[in-house]
């Protein structure tokens, strides 16, 4: 019977389960230590942790049962919640008042408390009083230093661990890459002597996080070299490093490679898959891929509608969208920023317009400021330039300096140098010190004659040493990222460049 209960009480997954069979264990008066320890291991497996310590409360109170080192363990490693520090600390002043000499198994529980509690300080106490530690106790302290963005801390410990493990130097290269330092994570990467697939993917992923896209697909094509086999992670992060590069090539090896060794085409991948392709241009492919995925979402639709978009495929970015809504998939606000970007290059004011409404009305999502930008393009570009005002004029919110930037860029087409001189005021009184803008602002005077306005206004932003960051192109070639900057002369072959540049004019 005792047996039987226990496993009961292991396997209950169903919390109404457990309290019928705690009670079944209290009507036949059952004083076994190991179901009574049962009991609470189940509770606090299921998260009960009141009912945890109710049981314990109830073992203290009854002459045949002692509480004995696992009673405790069990109760302390269910207070990794903030709300249950108390608990946890009531534990640990019990074990400490008990004849319990607690092993490194429940010192790395008590210290896991703490730490999961956020309360640092009573677990470095507990670290520091450990009389041996092993790589669970090491690395919960370093992880939790670097989850509270103390990485320095973090490095220390790493380097006074006498034996460091993979993950050890996992976690580290994932914490400097997570502030960002980069140069260190690759520093501890060469370092190390055994690299698994985890410290491969924390440093692309770095990479790619800290927007060193060109560096991210060097490293793993490092990595490919190895022999490992990337997988979903590695792929998660190497394509939109593709996409921001426009590395078409290596994204679509990426592409075969998933084919070539049946990997699923989880939402996923499919989506970066789909993103990827888009941004570089190839509609089409992205196009394919969307339809080979199995199950699609929101997100799904909402990039290759994007993807339609920017490459001018507007009507096919409409009719998906339709589709889309007549299938009951409910569309985020994010959709709607592509579609009416799509209605705004194509000149497509009513369907643009009809897209807004039916955002409000029919899906009953409130815009952000990027849909009014949106509008405001969509009318400035068709040079309803009034009505664009008058939009303006009607957002809920105070329109900001995109926005004017927006009405500006459309007046300098049309030619409406009124216009332009209310979206020159409101810019400059929002962002004067924005050297786009005022760059912006420079072009419209150009453009309409008036060079004394053009002088003052470059004069002025030498004085502030304000510099607008040059435009920049790329181009992969031999498995290589070149990045051209204006009037950048540091490029290595640029005196060739220049001779050919000469040449074509």
């Amino acid at each position: 019977m005792e047996q039987r209960l226990t496993s009961l009480l292991l396997n209950s997954k169903k919390p109404a389960n457990l309290k019928k069979t705690h009670a079944l264990v209290i009507v036949h008066g059952h004083s076994s230590l190991l179901l009574w320890n049962a009991i609470i291991r189940a509770y606090a497996h299921n998260k009960l942790i009141t009912d945890a310590f109710m049981v314990y409360r109830h073992m203290t109170q009854v002459p045949s049962l002692k509480p004995n080192s696992l009673s405790l363990t069990f109760l302390l490693n269910s207070c990794r919640n903030p709300s249950f520090l108390g608990h946890g600390r009531a534990i640990h002043s019990c074990i400490l008042k008990t004849q319990f000499k607690p092993n490194l198994f429940t010192l790395n529980i008590m210290l896991n408390m703490y730490l999961k509690c956020g309360d640092m300080r009573s677990a470095t106490k507990v670290f520091d009083a450990m009389p041996q530690r092993n790589a669970v106790s090491w690395n919960s302290m370093i992880s939790s230093q670097i989850a509270i963005g103390e990485v320095e801390n973090a490095r220390k410990l790493f380097d006074a661990m006498p034996k460091k493990t993979i993950i050890s130097w996992t976690l580290m290269i994932s914490g400097y890459a997570k502030v960002g330092n980069m140069g260190s994570a690759r520093f501890l990467l060469d370092r190390m002597r055994f690299k698994n697939l985890i410290s491969w993917n924390s440093i692309i992923a770095g990479y790619v996080r800290n927007f060193c896209y060109d560096d991210a697909l060097k490293v793993f094509r490092e990595m490919l070299t190895t022999g490992l086999e990337p997988d979903e992670i590695t792929f998660l992060a190497v394509l939109p490093a593709c996409a921001c590069l426009g590395s078409v090539d290596l994204g679509r090896w990426v592409d075969a490679y998933l084919d070539k060794r049946d990997f699923k085409l989880t939402l996923a991948i499919g989506n970066a898959l789909m993103d990827m392709y888009a941004k570089c241009g190839d509609i089409e492919s992205a196009k394919r891929v969307f339809q080979r995925m199995p199950e699609k979402c929101v997100i799904s639709y909402t990039t290759i509608v994007s993807g339609f978009a920017m490459n001018g495929k507007s009507e096919e970015a409409l009719a998906l969208f339709e589709t889309m809504a007549n299938k009951g998939i409910e569309p985020d606000d994010v959709i709607f920023i592509s579609l009416l970007s799509a209605c705004s290059h194509s000149g497509l004011v009513d369907h643009g317009c009809q897209i807004f409404d039916r955002m409000v009305r029919e899906f009953k999502i409130k815009p952000r400021i990027e849909h009014y930008g949106s509008m405001v393009d969509l009318l400035g570009r068709a040079g309803l330039l009034q009505e664009a005002l008058e939009f303006i004029h009607k957002m809920p919110m105070k329109p900001n300096a995109v926005i004017w930037a927006t009405l500006l860029a459309s007046s300098k087409i049309h030619g409406s140098q009124n216009l332009a001189d209310i979206a020159t005021k409101n810019i400059r009184e929002l962002e004067p010190d924005n050297s786009g803008y005022q760059v912006l602002v420079s072009n419209v005077y150009a453009a309409t004659g008036l060079w004394d306005d053009v002088r003052s206004l470059r004069t002025r932003m030498r004085e502030m040493q304000m510099a607008k960051t040059p435009g920049c192109s790329l181009i992969e070639v031999n498995n290589s990222v070149h990045e051209f900057l204006s009037g950048d002369r540091t490029q290595f072959q640029f005196e060739d460049i220049y001779s050919n540049l000469e040449w074509i004019e």
